[in-house]
């Protein structure tokens, strides 16, 4: 890539570049940041692991565009350096990692898949039957409560009968007050 000429884009190609520069970005400037004297164009190639087209469209990008990279010609050739002046947010194995990471955008999202199935599995296994022990112990607890108080109510109803030594209907039963008192003992139990 010559510095001198500079090429014509039409703005969609310019904004395609873009895109592609964007991923780039950052690894970029952390390779030219660890490199202060420079870093030829083969070096780039063989860091980034892009291809040598790919890489004189994001150096010619990031030179005429972003103005962010400056070219000088020496003896090894073209030698790239940063015209940032800041450090990078990241170091460059930082920045390898993640354009490793998002070249394999399946595995991301296989990745993600898990997760989520996993959380869901926690959920379904260990979350809901502990909410819904909960719940059925609260209503089984509650149930029981109302039984008590209807059988406490029947009792006071049924005193009147049993006064008088005669039997009262008790949830569709005949009883007299030693029967209920024997069933009413069990259900306390």
């Amino acid at each position: 890539m010559m510095l001198e000429q500079k090429k014509k884009y039409n703005s969609v190609q310019i904004k395609n570049i873009s895109k592609k520069y964007a991923v780039y970005r950052d690894a970029i400037h952390a390779l030219l940041y660890e490199h202060p004297k420079g870093v030829s164009e083969a070096e780039i190639v063989s860091q980034l692991e892009i291809s040598q087209s790919d890489c004189q469209e994001l150096l010619y990008f990031g030179e005429f565009h972003r103005q962010e990279i400056h070219g000088n010609v020496d003896e090894r050739g073209i030698l790239y350096n940063t015209r940032k002046t800041d450090p990078p947010a990241h170091s460059l194995e930082y920045e390898l990692q993640i354009l490793k990471q998002n070249r394999h955008p399946l595995l991301k999202f296989v990745i993600r898949f898990a997760l989520v199935l996993l959380l869901l599995l926690v959920i379904v296994f260990f979350v809901y039957p502990y909410l819904n022990s909960s719940h059925n112990s609260a209503i089984a607890s509650l149930n029981h409560r109302i039984e008590q108080i209807k059988l406490t109510a029947t009792k006071f109803k049924c005193e009147w009968y049993w006064r008088s030594g005669d039997s009262c209907y008790v949830n569709g039963r005949l009883l007299t007050k030693t029967q209920f008192q024997q069933e009413f003992k069990n259900f306390l139990q």
